[in-house]
């Protein structure tokens, strides 16, 4: 659940108009592109002499489970990169296991190898090289990445990697085609299952599971109190703090000065602004044109580094579509009182037992929204 809802660009290149819902208000506001979205801007001005950080300043821009960027490197010699996980981003109760953090880090890993391609390299990766966490992860290291020069063929989704958002927004009422969705899976690889739908008895009961998650996910007190925990209330601490579930706005500067709002109040599922977020999802889910989701053969490590990496070239292919993209976790987190809506997901998007579906989006149509916040790509490296 992202409790802001950043809605779209406006005509102006450097200007963005943020919607804020809480409590039944929602406000609008135009502003400068912050600091802690100068990453997406950076990138491709990026003039490190190191191919290493050049690629990372363009990995770093991937997908991550609540935009918590839980990577950190080592540069090693000339051209190793020693990729590891920041284990203070860790979400013990949500993804008690790690599994959506290594989907994460399986798409910073392919968004690296096509940022390296467009600069003349190709790499060499060994996943991980001290032995696979069969737990939680630990401080062994998620891959070692070689850089070589030569040999790298440019990859043409390579295009999208700053056009594509996460679309927090109710979805125009136009289809999304079955042609379309042809088009989109395409990019299945031979690593994953990628199938998609907008069949409007299977798009009803994806969305009715969703909703079923959501509510769950949202009355868990130990659940709903990590997520207040990576909240950043206010612009102040998202820019100081450009990570998590950035809630901004001039109705939450207001609440936040008034004492309104607050990680308690936040924290309490039966507050204004608790009840609110579950009409947002309601009008979100409601809108789905289509779904999509990825399945792997298994649930190791090696098959979440997959289904990461995956993904990610879904992601960057229904940006070239045109299609907004909206991934939808809550049915697929493992903690106990989510079993029977994640058993019902499988059992109804036709996955059998031995296979674990990984992703799902919604998908539909919607006006871009503004980049997330992200911390520079220096910030992300241990020896820089």
């Amino acid at each position: 659940m992202q409790i802001n809802r950043r809605t779209f660009l406006t005509s102006s290149a450097k200007s963005v108009l943020t919607v804020t819902t809480i409590g039944g208000l929602r406000v609008a506001r135009a502003h400068e592109i912050s600091r802690a979205q100068k990453p997406w801007s950076a990138a491709p001005e990026a003039k490190s002499a190191d191919p290493r950080v050049r690629a990372m300043a363009y990995a770093i821009l991937a997908p991550n489970a609540f935009n918590l960027q839980p990577w950190l490197a080592e540069l090693p010699g000339d051209d190793l990169l020693i990729l590891r996980c920041d284990l203070a981003r860790r979400l013990p109760q949500l993804d008690a296991n790690d599994r959506m953090t290594v989907i994460t880090f399986g798409n910073f890993l392919e968004l690296l190898r096509m940022a390296a391609a467009h600069d003349g390299y190709r790499l060499g990766i060994e996943r991980f090289p001290m032995g696979e966490p069969l737990g939680q992860l630990d401080g062994r290291p998620i891959a070692s990445v070689r850089f070589i020069r030569g040999g790298a063929t440019p990859d043409s989704l390579f295009a999208q990697v700053t056009e594509r958002r996460t679309s927090k927004r109710p979805f125009e009422s136009r289809p999304v085609t079955s042609a379309v969705l042809n088009q989109l899976c395409s990019v299945s690889g031979t690593r994953s299952w990628l199938r998609a739908s907008n069949e409007a008895s299977l798009v009803g009961a994806i969305r009715g599971i969703a909703l079923q998650a959501f509510a769950i996910e949202q009355h868990t007190p130990r659940i709903k109190l990590e997520q207040v925990r990576i909240t950043r209330f206010g612009e102040d601490e998202s820019e100081a703090c450009p990570d998590g579930i950035d809630l901004q706005g001039d109705t939450v500067e207001t609440a936040l000065t008034e004492g309104k709002l607050s990680r308690l109040k936040l924290a309490d599922p039966n507050s204004p602004a608790s009840k609110n977020a579950e009409k947002h999802y309601l009008a979100l889910c409601n809108t789905a044109a289509a779904y999509v989701w990825l399945s792997t053969g298994g649930n190791t490590r090696h098959d979440q580094l997959d289904a990461g990496r995956d993904w990610l070239r879904v992601h960057l292919k229904a940006t070239e579509l045109g299609l907004s993209f909206d991934p939808q976790s809550p049915t697929l987190n493992d903690y106990p009182e989510m079993a029977q809506p994640f058993q019902l997901m499988h059992k109804t998007l036709g996955v059998a037992p031995v296979r674990r579906v990984q992703m799902l989006s919604r998908l539909g149509y919607a006006a871009q929204s503004p980049p997330s916040p992200r911390w520079a790509v220096e910030t992300r490296i241990l020896n820089i």
